[in-house]
């Protein structure tokens, strides 16, 4: 019987405590689908692994070399068709058409003949991959699509991702927040939207540093690959987080640091400026509250942080309870920015913090000796 080494799309995580199995994934990120590699022999795989490290470092380059080469073998049905104004590519018409994406000469050809320079990439289930243009107006509806044959497959699922394609090769992966988020959802889900004035809004849930940072690797290349295809951008991209969790110093120190960063990257900036006529601006708002990035349309003072090194240790203790006491602490900008100050001098001196829930008793207004 026959058999051919062939690439097999996997969802994430697909045996990922299997040591020395012959699997990459198709990115650096842990939500990426994995191609697992094996021998097809018509009526099932055999899939590969290797008894030691020394082995399989002799052995998966070859074999992942191999299967992909007998990718490129694979004949596969591409439908063209259009959906409000956009061309679309349906590839099916072959077990292996979602793995097609693997396939840097193929994919070119077909986002070529869409007439497109940057296509969105869906690859939801076993036999079926669709293809449409990243700068076109279907882009923000796309992933919801794609999300949707994803919970409806027809074969073995693959991924709800989306994957941004550029000369045959994949640059990166987003989704969509499809209907309402909830308390316990991950920072991942996401909605973007651009307004007439060609700025970028992104709702997402997120509520701590390491949901918004998925949130900003997911989408900031791709914006930004939309603006220079495009050659439109108004000059700023919001990110806008809706949470029931009170906003966290960790979470504005990492907005801070990440608005910081774009607005410090030259060439990020220049290039903007030289496709779009306006450089990037990144804003940060939580539950409506700007909390980072550029302030000229916000206009306010600078929160004035007193030296809290100077204060005794009932004097920060004092300090603390009068911060919790602000209107819409969770939330307001200088009750954060004062806490995190306060916070940093606590550890520095290597005191406990008071607990919120026990507050001091208040003094009787005679009991000044106390």
């Amino acid at each position: 019987m026959s058999k051919k080494l062939m690439p097999n799309l996997k969802p994430s995580g697909y045996r990922k405590d299997v040591e020395f199995f012959y699997k990459r994934s198709i990115m650096d990120d842990p939500e990426a689908p994995v191609v697992a590699v094996g021998y097809d022999f018509g009526e099932g795989v055999e899939y590969q692994s290797a008894n030691s490290k020394e082995e399989y470092d002799a052995g998966f380059p070859k074999a992942w070399d191999e299967a992909l080469l007998n990718l490129k073998e694979v004949a596969v049905n591409v439908e063209h068709q259009e959906y409000e104004g956009v061309k679309l590519a349906f590839v099916s018409g072959h077990e292996y058409a979602a793995e097609k994406i693997l396939d840097m000469d193929f994919m070119r050809e077909v986002v070529s003949n869409l007439g497109f320079h940057t296509a969105m990439v869906g690859i939801p289930f076993k036999g079926l991959m669709i293809v449409t243009d990243a700068n076109s107006s279907l882009r923000f509806k796309f992933p919801n699509v794609i999300k949707q044959y994803y919970e409806n497959p027809q074969s073995p699922a693959i991924s709800p991702n989306v994957f941004m394609i550029q000369d045959g090769d994949i640059l990166g992966m987003g989704g969509e927040k499809v209907g309402e988020g909830s308390e316990n959802s991950t920072g991942g889900n996401f909605l973007i939207s651009e307004s007439s004035e060609h700025n970028y809004s992104i709702k997402c849930n997120a509520s701590s540093p390491e949901e918004i940072l998925e949130v900003v690797n997911a989408t900031y290349n791709q914006i930004l690959l939309g603006i220079m295809a495009k050659k439109e951008f108004g000059g700023y991209i919001d990110y806008r987080m809706e949470s029931a969790k009170p906003l966290s110093p960790a979470l504005m120190d990492k907005c801070l640091s990440v608005a910081k960063q774009i607005e410090e990257n030259e060439m990020a900036q220049l290039m903007a400026e030289a496709t779009a006529k306006n450089r990037v601006s990144v804003r940060f708002f939580y539950n409506g509250n700007q909390i980072a990035g550029e302030t000229t349309a916000v206009k306010e003072d600078p929160v004035l942080v007193p030296d809290y090194n100077r204060f005794t240790e009932q004097d920060l203790n004092d300090e603390f309870f009068a911060l919790l006491k602000i209107p819409g602490a969770a939330t307001s900008v200088e009750a954060l920015t004062k806490m995190t100050a306060l916070m940093k001098e606590y550890e520095s001196r290597g005191l406990a913090m008071p607990d919120p829930k026990n507050p001091p008793k208040s003094k009787k207004w005679w009991e000044f000796w106390k």
